[in-house]
């Protein structure tokens, strides 16, 4: 078996969080930020949706290197210590030159980022307590969000093996496609995963494990299988994933849908990402699905061209936060 490693350019967020001191007020151009969840159990990704809505009937240009960055803050004793910059894990793409930025009258940006596993590999919620998310944009900083990292002294012995092991990054499909894979790591993920299966304490994350064993299907995967195959082991794994719950069902079927499209199965991921975006209730992923039908039926519309296409977006019908 030869497993390759495998590396996808996740531009959902700036490497720089800029604050940008600028003169705007909430009548001319709203900037707000909102969850897919806010309580969690460590290691858990959350979704956020960032929305840039002007309420002008004028032009706003901005000269920037991005549309949005994102921060986070772990809280201490009610005192959030300082503020660190989320870049997701992997291979980032370097920002572009500043350029100007412009949303049209009455327009609505809206903005995806899915916070997991930091650039330096470690996992952003990977303790219990209170952290603090905040975005900036050149349009003015968002809303502060709260989320809630809650680890019950019954669930301790299943988080220190998902930590040990860091199964957690197959919980998200960007970091375990992102993840330098050989034989013996995937090997050591499937054995602790087999061994998480088999512990009562590990029930909050019973929803997780056919999101691991999909990723890890995928890192075993060689060039050699069969379409047919695979074709099959999407079709069994788009019924599990059905009778999951969220955030689980729509992390399993995304990573399906990607996988489709990577393997140039157009039609079939076109179908993967229709369901979901017309069954999730779930904003973060919604947005996704929607953005990526738009892109492989040509019917969508990029506020940026500087934007990479999982950044930037602005759609009619997602749903309002």
């Amino acid at each position: 078996m030869k497993v390759s490693s495998r590396y996808v350019c996740v531009t959902m967020t700036a490497v720089l969080f800029q604050l940008v001191s600028i003169s705007w007020s909430a009548t001319e151009c709203e900037v707000s930020l909102r969850s897919s969840k806010t309580k969690i159990v460590p290691f858990e990704p959350v979704g956020f949706i960032l929305t840039i809505e002007s309420h002008t009937n004028d032009t706003i240009k901005k000269v920037s290197s991005s549309w949005a960055s994102f921060r986070f803050a772990k809280v201490h004793e009610g005192r959030h210590v300082k503020w660190r910059t989320y870049a997701p894990f992997g291979v980032h793409a370097t920002l572009s030159p500043p350029t100007t930025l412009a949303i049209q009258p009455r327009q609505t940006i809206t903005n995806s980022c899915l916070m997991h596993v930091g650039f330096n590999g470690d996992h952003v919620f990977n303790e219990s307590g209170l952290f603090l998310v905040q975005a900036g944009t050149p349009f003015g900083s968002s809303n502060v969000v709260t989320i809630e990292v809650v680890e019950p002294d019954t669930i301790v012995p299943a988080v220190e093996l998902i930590s040990k092991s860091r199964l957690f990054m197959l919980f998200d499909h960007y970091s375990a496609q992102n993840m330098p894979t050989t034989e013996e790591s995937v090997e050591t993920l499937s054995v602790a995963l087999k061994k998480l299966r088999t512990m009562p304490e590990a029930f909050p994350y019973n929803a997780w494990f056919s999101v691991c064993e999909y990723a890890l299907m995928g890192m075993r995967t060689t060039h050699s299988t069969a379409k047919e195959s695979m074709q099959i082991h999407h079709m069994r794994y788009l019924q599990a994933a059905k009778e999951l719950p969220s955030p689980q069902k729509e992390t399993l079927i995304l990573a399906i849908a990607s996988a489709q499209l990577e393997a140039n199965n157009i039609d079939s991921a076109r179908s993967t990402y229709s369901w979901l975006a017309n069954n999730t209730k779930d904003v973060y992923f919604s947005c996704l699905a929607r953005y990526q039908l738009g892109v492989l039926t040509k019917t969508f519309y990029n506020s940026c061209t500087n934007c990479a296409p999982t950044s930037v977006f602005s759609l009619d019908d997602v749903p309002a936060l």
